[in-house]
C-alpha cells in the first residue's frame, strides 16, 4: 500500500545526516597532519639520511643544521654541507636550503625517484634523481639544472683548476652511473659562464688574467674520458675556441689534458695604448693576422700551454 512505503531520503537529508561524520573525518585528518608535522622525528631521520649518504658513497659525509618535514611531503635540509673524507675543512657542496620530494609513482614501481631544489652559491640548483633498485644501491640517473651560480663562492673550483676563477654559471647536466666512482659513468653537460674572469698561470699576450663576456661549453663523459666537444670564449681582449679530451684519474689533479684550440686577439688588447700613439692604427689592422693555434697538455694540476704552427 501507498502508506506503508519507505520514504527515500532526499539529497539534502543525506548530506545533513552525514555532515557530522564528514566533520569528524576532516578533524582526524587535520589532527594527524598536525601531529606528524609537529612531532616529526627530525633527529632520527637526520641520522638515517647521514648513514644512507655514507652507505651510498663512503667517501662523502653529510652535515646539516636541521631536517624538517614540509608540504607537500618534502624533506627540508637547513644549511647542509657535504664533505669529502679527505677534505674535512673544505665542503664540496654547501646550500642555504635543500628540499627533497619523493615521487610516489616511481616508488610504487620499485624505482625510487626524488625531485630536489637547492638555494646555493647565490643561485638555484634543481633536478631529479632516480634509482634502479628499491634499496637505492647501485647506479642512478640524474638530471640537473643550474642557474646563476657564483663560481667564486664555491670553495673547491679555484683550487681544482689551480687558479682564481669567477663568473656566473648556468646550464644542464645529465648523468648515469655509480655514485662513488662518477668517472665510470656516462653523461653530458651544456654549460654557460657569463662575466667570467680567470687568472693565468703564465702571461698571455701580456695579460696576467683574462675576462670573458661569455664561455659556453658542451662536454660528454664516457669510459673515464671527458670529451670537450667545444669550448667557445669571447671577451674584450681575446676570443676563440678549444676542444679535446681529459683522461680522468682517481686523483683528479693528475688527469691528463689533450686540448687544442685557436685564439684571436681583439681591440681590447690595445686598451693601454693611447689613441694618438704611433703604430696604433697599424696594430689594429694587424690583429686579424695574430690568430694563433695552441695546445694544452700536462695535468689539471700542472697544465702546459704552448703555441704551435698550423
Amino acid at each position: 500500500m501507498k502508506g506503508n512505503r519507505e520514504r527515500v531520503p532526499t539529497v539534502k537529508q543525506t548530506i545533513r545526516k552525514n555532515r557530522k561524520w564528514a566533520g569528524y573525518v576532516l578533524y582526524a585528518v587535520v589532527l594527524t597532519g598536525w601531529l606528524i608535522y609537529n612531532r616529526f622525528p627530525a633527529e632520527a631521520l637526520e641520522t638515517y639520511v647521514k648513514a644512507k649518504v655514507m652507505e651510498t658513497n663512503p667517501e662523502m659525509v653529510l652535515s646539516t643544521e636541521k631536517v624538517d618535514l614540509s608540504f607537500p611531503l618534502s624533506l627540508k635540509f637547513i644549511n647542509p654541507h657535504v664533505f669529502h673524507k679527505g677534505m674535512h675543512q673544505t665542503p664540496v657542496f654547501v646550500a642555504k636550503g635543500f628540499s627533497l620530494t619523493p615521487q610516489i609513482g616511481a616508488f610504487i614501481r620499485g624505482e625510487p625517484a626524488y625531485q630536489f631544489h637547492a638555494r646555493a652559491y647565490g643561485g638555484v640548483i634543481k633536478g631529479r634523481i632516480w634509482f634502479k633498485h628499491r634499496d637505492m644501491s647501485g647506479p642512478f640517473d640524474a638530471a640537473v639544472t643550474l642557474k646563476d651560480l657564483n663560481l667564486q663562492e664555491h670553495a673547491c673550483i679555484s683550487p681544482l683548476l689551480n687558479r682564481e676563477v669567477s663568473g656566473s654559471l648556468s646550464g644542464r647536466i645529465r648523468y648515469n652511473g655509480p655514485p662513488d666512482l662518477w668517472m665510470d659513468g656516462t653523461g653530458t653537460a651544456d654549460l654557460n659562464i657569463t662575466s667570467a674572469r680567470m687568472n693565468l698561470l703564465q702571461p698571455l699576450l701580456g695579460f696576467q688574467s683574462l675576462t670573458f663576456d661569455q664561455i659556453s661549453t658542451k662536454a660528454a663523459l664516457k669510459a673515464k674520458t671527458m670529451n670537450l666537444e667545444h669550448v667557445d670564449f669571447d671577451g674584450p681582449a681575446v676570443k676563440g675556441s678549444l676542444a679535446g679530451d681529459i683522461s680522468l684519474k682517481h686523483d683528479v689533479y693528475t688527469s691528463r689534458l689533450n686540448l687544442r684550440g685557436r685564439i684571436e686577439p681583439l681591440k681590447g688588447v690595445l686598451d693601454g695604448i693611447k689613441d694618438g700613439s704611433k703604430g696604433l692604427k697599424f696594430l689594429q689592422q694587424s690583429l686579424s693576422k695574430l690568430k694563433r693555434t695552441f695546445v694544452i697538455q700536462g695535468t689539471l694540476e700542472s697544465p702546459v700551454f704552448r703555441f704551435i704552427s698550423h
